[in-house]
């Protein structure tokens, strides 16, 4: 009983994703389908997840050869330090491990530097190598370090100074977050003749450091690992009981199933009704000519039908001598079949 609490919900069976390719680093990550509500519980948790909780990495700081602080004047740079430093916090970095790093500039002039002129090392890359840092004159330098943390969330300038920093450090805010837009949408989804389910629709938009795909699964991960804790009771032992096993048939299973099954439409439906047709089994021995003799039969059904069949790998005009040659021998094997799996 305990285990049906979460075995009897119906859980996803496919996940869809949907790369956007004219916005980059965008996907849309479709779920389905899921209990009726379970989408928006789903959705608004790991929509809160994915926006607050996924490590980044970014600079905390820099330090350049000959500035004291960012209201300082560098000879021969256009711009002032502190839009340098605005201009260096929309560089995305990436970082393999948890840790502090620092990287390097080292320029001459006269150059236009970007953020591809950034000294990468083992341990940490430029992720968006086109952001335009600063210019340098003719016969004017710049030598900087940057240096790079990882982390979550955000944080202030204060919170990234350290004891061991180096004199003429000047410390910025950090936005760790690789996570730039998450949009959620619920839909509704079908299995069968339920109509009543969901299927949650999520749009990830991340600045490059991780894929939107591993951005969801880490969220998934992260709300799993959180509620394994309140989790105070141990999977039950299932009775492994051994099934008998069904009579083999000498055709295709499917073949037993109702032409209702096909969904096809009221007019081919009814085409087949007329036709006294009811089982898949008997339709594939039809063929084309004798179906077309069929009162108000016309082409258009026999194509649909023909369509239908061909999805599932069969066509008209199959000999299946093995096949019950009358209803009511039909529905005898298939109740026979029914009793055995019951014993």
């Amino acid at each position: 009983m305990l285990q049906e609490n979460w075995k009897a919900l119906q859980k996803p069976e496919e996940t869809i994703v949907n790369k956007n390719d004219f916005v980059e680093n965008t996907s849309t990550v479709i779920l389905r389908p899921l209990e009726k509500g379970m989408g928006q519980t789903l959705g608004v948790a790991l929509r809160r997840i994915l926006l607050s909780s996924l490590q980044g990495t970014a600079i905390r700081g820099i330090c350049i050869e000959g500035v004291e602080h960012e209201f300082s004047v560098l000879n021969g740079l256009k711009e002032d330090v502190v839009n340098l430093i605005l201009n260096l916090k929309e560089v995305i970095f990436q970082a393999k491990e948890v840790g502090d790093y620092k990287l390097s500039l080292d320029i001459k002039g006269p150059k236009v530097i970007t953020s591809n002129d950034i000294v990468e090392s083992n341990e940490v890359s430029v992720v968006n190598k086109e952001v335009v840092l600063c210019s340098i004159e003719k016969d004017a330098s710049i030598k900087m370090d940057i240096f790079i943390t990882t982390g979550k969330g955000y944080k202030s300038y204060d919170e990234n100074r350290r004891d061991n920093d180096p004199v003429g450090f000047m410390p910025v805010d950090s936005m760790f977050s690789p996570i730039k837009n998450v949009e959620l949408n619920v839909n509704t989804a079908r299995v069968g003749e339920q109509t009543d389910l969901d299927e949650l629709e999520l749009t990830v938009a991340t600045n490059g450091s991780i894929t939107p795909e591993e951005a969801i699964a880490l969220s998934a991960r992260i709300l799993v690992e959180q509620f394994s804790a309140l989790v105070n009771f141990d999977d039950p032992i299932e009775e492994i009981v051994e099934e008998e096993e069904t009579p083999s048939l000498p055709f295709d299973p499917m073949l037993l199933k109702k032409v209702e099954d096909l969904e096809l439409s009221v007019r081919a439906n009814n085409c087949l009704k007329n036709d006294n047709i009811v089982y898949i089994g008997e339709l594939i021995q039809r063929t084309e000519a004798s179906m077309l003799k069929t009162p108000n039969f016309g082409r258009k059904s026999l194509c649909e039908i023909k369509s239908h069949l061909e999805g599932l790998g069969f066509g008209l005009g199959i000999d299946v001598p093995e096949f019950p040659k009358s209803i009511e021998g039909i529905e005898e094997l298939i109740a026979s079949i029914k009793n055995s799996s019951k014993k």
